[in-house]
């Protein structure tokens, strides 16, 4: 057990990971900007006579920002941190005077005292760190220091989760977080891909995407087990491989992290939810009644439950919903399907292959029919055997080969009925004045209601990260249900504002989804390995270019496709 401490603290030579992981801490600690707080002179922020009203004002701003994290940094831990920072940066000018420089010394001493370090400690600890670091001597050919050996660390040991969720669980959260009422649009991928080129590109696009995920979570486990960390999110593992990537790609990794979790924090999913029920209740109600009510009427009244269900913040606790949007979901299938086999089906005049103008609507909505990328991290992270997430046959490998099964089958079936007359959605081939088919769209409405929970765990996971060691313990439960209600609000108030919001933010999915679909696994696994961990022929390498040059396809594609839409909206 000591030598395995050993390696887990910083021992000379393994700097790279020790500093990655005390990074991981202390933004954890909100110390971050403690450390990372310049010694600059106050002289900088006087203002001067011959300084402009601009000038003096910015001078003015940024003195007060020093001012407090000056007051934040000097407060409990901070404080020493930010002590042992000055100290360590203090040096002898040669036109001071030595007994005020060691004035200043002692003043720190004393400073040090009143945080809670005494002086023999701290002493112990600078000389600790000098012997160690002295020890950083042999550095490899690719510049980067050697890392400690990995042994048999297992993050999956090391993994602490409050409230874990089980294998079961999992897979409900896995399969409806890709399953939605996109299944119903099956039928028209079909008729755009062809009979044959359908089904069989279907299930190959389920295996693409399982790749992805095997890509993405395989690299981060081994960063883990490299870097002995338990876990890593979306972001920190794209941070830390271009880190232990090439040279030249390393500062990419902070910029490519930083884009991950804003692009996360914005609830692009939640938001097209919200839209998607009050339009479907407004279309079903207002037929069937005298009822002449507003569509943003109807997204104010879906608020209400959405209000329950967004303040539930455990995945764990949120496996009923994903069940129950599931069963709706398949109920709202045999339902269909129903439809689908009261006339006999036919072959006549079906197309076995698609046209070049319709093969890139068929991928684009197959390929996102499987995707639920931003899901992967927060439900991998918290489940209590995070072995079966991956594995063999494992959840993601399971769940994609049923939703590439059920997918095929209801999409043949539905293209085979309605040939090309088939909608974008299914249900828009019903009779609509039979209250069955009234049914699947209300089905399908509160299913996307009480998917909403599991989309908006993720932005609100990574703002509470950003933000909860700010707030004292006591006012965790009262500002994390305050947090989640304004957001919700935020949402609400910008879909009703914008009842066509869908179609903008439809745009934004299709530029960024591929990327964080297709392009991020892609280019995670190609630094990792780089620059000689590609097998034989550099076959690995060739599979990824093919891949990346998919992705591009899919996203300039899905970029036009949502062009066109918002042209046709205003035309």
């Amino acid at each position: 057990m000591g030598e395995e401490k050993k390696n887990y603290l910083f021992n000379g030579a393994n700097f790279n990971n020790w500093s990655f992981r005390m990074e991981i801490l202390l933004e954890e600690l909100d110390l971050l900007d403690c450390i990372r707080v310049e010694s600059d002179k106050v002289e900088e922020y006087k203002v001067l006579e011959t300084d402009t009203a601009a000038e003096k004002l910015a001078k003015e701003l940024k003195l007060r920002d020093r001012q407090k994290k000056d007051v934040k940094c000097k407060k409990g831990i901070s404080g020493q941190f930010y002590i042992l920072k000055k100290l360590s940066a203090m040096k002898f000018s040669e036109s001071g005077s030595l007994q005020a420089h060691l004035l200043e010394f002692e003043r720190m001493v004393r400073d040090l005292a009143a945080a809670g370090i005494q002086l023999q400690e701290s002493l112990q600890y600078s000389m600790a760190s000098t012997e160690m670091l002295a020890k950083v001597s042999s550095t490899g050919a690719d510049g980067q220091v050697e890392t400690a050996p990995e042994k048999d660390y297992d993050p999956y040991q090391h993994r602490i989760v409050d409230k874990p969720t089980s294998t079961i669980g999992t897979f409900m959260h896995v399969i409806k977080g890709a399953m939605g009422v996109g299944i119903l649009s099956m039928p028209y991928a079909i008729r755009n891909g062809g009979l044959v080129f359908g089904v069989i590109g279907t299930f190959l696009l389920g295996l693409l995407y399982s790749h992805c995920v095997h890509l993405l979570v395989g690299t981060a486990y081994k960063i883990c087990k490299r870097d002995r960390v338990p876990m890593l999110t979306y972001a920190q593992t794209v941070d830390r491989a271009f880190a232990l990537g090439p040279v030249r790609t390393r500062p990419l990794g902070k910029n490519f992290k930083t884009f991950i979790d804003y692009y996360l924090m914005i609830a692009l999913g939640p938001m097209i939810y919200m839209v998607f029920v009050g339009t479907t209740l407004h279309g079903v109600i207002n037929s069937s009644t005298d009822l002449d009510w507003d569509v943003r009427i109807y997204i104010l009244l879906a608020a209400i439950p959405a209000i329950v269900i967004t303040q539930v913040r455990e995945i764990k606790y949120l496996v009923p919903f994903s069940a129950i949007a599931t069963t709706l979901i398949i109920t709202n299938v045999v339902i269909s399907l129903n439809y689908i086999f009261r006339e006999p089906l036919s072959t006549d005049d079906r197309n076995l292959f698609p046209t070049f103008s319709s093969v890139a609507k068929f991928l684009g909505t197959a390929y996102l029919a499987f995707d639920a990328t931003v899901l992967i991290f927060p439900i991998s992270n918290q489940m209590k055997t995070p072995q079966h997430y991956l594995g063999c046959p494992g959840i993601v490998n399971v769940n994609n080969i049923c939703l590439a099964f059920l997918y095929s089958f209801f999409g043949l079936m539905g293209y085979l009925r309605y040939g090309d007359a088939i909608q974008g959605s299914i249900t828009l081939n019903f009779p609509t004045e039979e209250k069955l088919a009234l049914i699947i769209q209300v089905l399908s409405a509160v299913a996307i209601l009480f998917s909403i929970g599991i989309y908006f765990y993720v932005p609100q996971e990574i703002i509470w990260r950003k933000l909860h060691r700010r707030v004292k313990p006591q006012w965790h439960m009262v500002v994390q249900s305050f947090i989640r209600l304004l957001y919700l609000a935020v949402i609400v108030g910008i879909a009703c504002g914008i009842p066509d919001i869908g179609t903008f933010v439809g745009i934004i999915g299709s530029m960024f989804n591929p990327i964080l679909a297709l392009w991020f696994p892609i280019l995670v696994d190609t630094v990792y390995r780089w620059p000689s961990d590609f097998g034989w022929m550099k076959w690995r390498l060739v599979k990824n270019f093919l891949m990346g040059v998919f992705g591009s396809f899919l996203m300039i594609t899905g970029t036009i496709s949502s062009v066109k839409d918002i042209i046709e909206l205003y035309d």
